[in-house]
């Protein structure tokens, strides 16, 4: 007979799966090197009658060491390995709670194990041939930009909601996000917020040009972080695009004699057919807006976000400089390519004149115009190396179209998915993907296949707030989507 010892793991590290890569390479040579060990066998299949009752925390079985007597055990738990392997956990898993020795439960005499011969599983069987599920798959695995953790790879779309009054913030708007960031999301963004009231889509939009919007955010940020949420803000002007009205009004333009106002772009071309020729920015009405900018992002630090998304997509502004379908400047914000480009970089200087070092920023891009002779996704490649060296954008979220009527867009299901994967291996630079995401196991394939980073979801939260936590239940890791307890009953379906 033999003497068993069981080593278990605390099961709260951010990265378990490392942790076991880690404990097999580096622990387990230790343990196989002490006297009176006979065999060590890591992810042993023991029942938790085996092991016994653990009293505090939830456990998994790592490793079971059988030892040929009382006497070698006693040896080994006083042994320097043991506390060179404690003092490794210390130093490479801070976040690891307990002592993986003193974790053991007891003893147990077992009969010696048997070396199995190798049968025809597949990677992920079991010994019955059941395939199992990763029980920590990618969309639910913390995530982290500069001083920044995510909980998740799931992120709320910024979407307008079209119903603020002069550019507040209002009780719709604090139930829409809370409600996402209580439903599991891991960054919960606000829609567009704009930066001065002709900046814009609709009258029904939301600003940021003053302190008592500031102010009116501040309740928002507290409650998505106390959810356990990261609070974020979109900024953006939408130019020769703003004053319509509202989707279910028929997002034409409102006339100035009707409540509208005279918008204003890079070009004075209109975004089409009878729609109002903008006023042409002058380089010192420019410099007004990226000073209107960084006012807006002191604003947004003031209110507690802890992540800006420059809105530069759609065929708003800053997409209007980008694109040679709404740009024929012949100064220095049109032309050539690094001209076009100038716009968008002097605006995320603006914004990181104002926002922390330690906070991340992203940036929406139409990561194509869909129109012969329009931004291309090489573009927002070569732009994405620029922004990557210049290190001050910590993602690309990849959207699509806006800028011309002429698009011809091919929607179905993960259609923007692509985009995001190749500026994400073309730039090296992370991604969010976009656009009709709707199951977990889609989004799952996204994050898990590197084809982006973060899981974008719009018209998916909108119809489902607890997408995320329903996600956890799909994907067999409930307890990766913890239901506020005032919902827990309903945890049932």
């Amino acid at each position: 007979m033999t003497v068993s010892y069981f080593i278990l793991y605390r099961g709260t590290s951010a990265e378990p799966d490392r942790f076991v890569r880690h404990y097999e390479t580096v622990h387990v040579p230790l343990l196989q090197a002490l006297p009176g060990v006979r065999a060590v066998s890591t992810h042993a299949p023991m029942r938790w009658a085996d092991i016994g009752k653990v009293s505090k925390g939830t456990f998994e079985l790592i490793a079971q060491i059988e030892f040929d007597t009382e006497e070698a055990l006693t040896a080994a738990l006083t042994s320097p390995q043991r506390a060179a392997a404690r003092a490794d956990m210390e130093t490479n898993f801070p976040e690891f709670t307990g002592d993986v020795w003193h974790q053991a439960t007891r003893t147990k005499r077992h009969p010696p194990m048997t070396e199995k011969m190798t049968d025809s599983r597949t990677s992920g069987e079991n010994e019955r041939r059941i395939l199992k599920r990763d029980r920590n798959p990618h969309l639910f695995r913390p995530i982290s930009f500069r001083s920044v953790t995510v909980r998740n790879r799931i992120m709320l779309s910024p979407m307008c909601q079209y119903s603020a009054t002069d550019g507040m913030p209002n009780d719709w708007h604090f139930v829409h996000l809370g409600a996402r960031a209580t439903g599991g999301a891991g960054i919960v963004f606000t829609e567009a917020v704009h930066t001065e009231a002709r900046g814009r889509i609709t009258p029904y939009c939301l600003g940021l040009w003053s302190d008592d919007q500031r102010d009116a955010f501040k309740r928002i940020t507290a409650f998505v972080s106390e959810a356990g949420a990261v609070p974020a803000i979109q900024l953006g002007h939408a130019g020769r695009k703003a004053s319509v009205g509202r989707p279910w009004e028929g997002t034409q333009p409102i006339p100035v004699e009707d409540g509208g106002w005279d918008v204003v772009s890079p070009s004075g071309r209109a975004y089409a057919k009878g729609w109002p020729a903008p006023h042409t920015l002058t380089e010192v009405e420019i410099g007004a807006q990226l000073d209107s900018l960084a006012a807006c992002t002191r604003r947004a630090r003031e209110a507690g976000f802890k992540i800006i998304e420059l809105h530069g997509a759609h065929g708003y502004l800053i997409h209007q400089f980008l694109s040679p379908l709404s740009n024929d400047r012949t100064d220095r914000y049109g032309g050539d390519f690094d001209n076009r480009i100038r716009f968008l970089i002097q605006s995320i200087e603006a914004v990181r004149s104002e926002w922390p070092d330690d906070l991340p920023l992203f940036l929406r891009l139409s990561v194509t115009d869909w129109v012969d002779g329009g931004w291309t996704v090489e573009d927002t490649v070569k732009l994405a190396r620029i922004l990557k060296a210049q290190g001050s954008v910590d993602l690309i979220d990849c959207s699509s179209g806006g800028n011309d009527p002429r698009q011809q867009i091919p929607i179905h299901p993960g259609y923007q998915i692509p985009l995001a994967r190749a500026v994400r291996s073309g730039a090296g630079i992370a991604t969010g993907a976009v656009g009709l995401i709707s199951s977990p196991e889609m989004a799952e394939g996204v994050i898990a296949n590197g084809e982006a980073d973060l899981v974008i979801l719009g018209r998916a939260l909108l119809a489902d707030p607890v997408w995320p936590l329903r996600a956890a239940n799909v994907l067999k890791v409930p307890e990766k989507g913890a239901w506020p307890t005032q919902y827990e009953r309903s945890n049932i379906f």
